[in-house]
């Protein structure tokens, strides 16, 4: 059900006087149920200017959400406080979804949604671009970088043979530490990297992450374009450690970069926004 424009429109100056980003209300589905599986509600909320159109991802924060009945509306598991690469080059608008809980039986409207989207547009800072040239050469070991000290963050990168190695290394050590329960520490170890290695032309990317300040990471050739996906998996939490296996179509070349985005105070444009009385269909 799209509901009219006139419930949200809202200008916001972000970054300079020429940086205008347009928020408008899109559709809102409701799927209430009193089961405990896939009930929820969406509401998509679209973005439109130019920082839009320059930036590279974007994340979602949702500060608050109750239905006129006062039920806190907020799916703290679904909050990843994540950045979502845009699809699209120059695409100048974006439309969020935002995921909430059920409201009540007796809910008629959303009282109140309140948030941030955060653009992260890299052209404005460029010092938020780290370029790790011939990456694969360093061996499994973490990347030596200022901005990713400064930033508090980690980022150690495996090529499929690399991975496997690291595998039967942290197998091996499992065994000779654990007097105890041999099988549970094996287990252990590969619970946590279980994802390495992926296909044969694989990369692993390993991620600390504290701060979630990582907008996005990307390989490119020696020239600069983007060298393409088949797909990738993922698994533990990158404030601790995150471990995420891309796949390729053919093992990338040794000149190949990898490109870590950093989330830095210039390169983000801000959009609150403020939805009130939104009526559920």
């Amino acid at each position: 059900m799209r509901l009219p424009l006139c419930f949200l429109f809202v200008l916001l100056i972000a970054g300079s006087a020429n940086a205008q980003v347009q928020t408008q209300l899109g559709d809102v589905k409701d799927s209430r149920t009193t089961g405990q599986f896939f009930g929820g509600l969406e509401v998509k909320i679209k973005l439109l200017g130019d920082p839009v159109s320059d930036a590279e991802s974007i994340r979602t924060v949702i500060t608050k959400a109750v239905d006129d009945t006062g039920r806190d509306l907020i799916d703290h598991e679904k909050q990843k406080n994540e950045f979502e690469k845009k699809n699209g080059q120059r695409q100048q608008t974006w439309e969020l979804s935002v995921d909430l809980k059920n409201p009540t039986r007796k809910a008629t409207a959303i009282k109140e949604l309140t948030g941030t989207a955060d653009l992260y547009v890299p052209k404005n800072d460029p010092d938020s671009i780290v370029k790790v040239e011939e990456f694969q050469k360093t061996g499994g070991q973490p990347i030596v970088s200022p901005a990713l000290s400064a930033a508090g963050v980690e980022v150690v990168a495996y090529t499929k043979e690399q991975a496997d190695a690291e595998k039967a290394k942290q197998a091996e050590e499992a065994k000779k530490n654990s007097k105890a329960n041999i099988g549970e520490a094996i287990a252990g170890a590969f619970g946590e990297i279980f994802n390495m290695g992926g296909g044969p032309n694989g990369i692993t990317v390993q991620l600390t992450d504290p701060k979630e300040i990582v907008a996005g990471v990307e390989f490119q050739d020696a020239s600069g374009t983007k060298i393409p996906g088949n797909g990738w998996s993922s698994s533990g939490n990158r404030k601790t450690k995150q471990i995420k296996t891309y796949n390729f179509q053919t093992k990338l070349p040794d000149t190949a970069r990898l490109v870590i985005y950093l989330a830095t105070p210039k390169s983000i444009v801000s959009a609150p926004f403020a939805l009130k009385d939104v009526f559920l269909p």
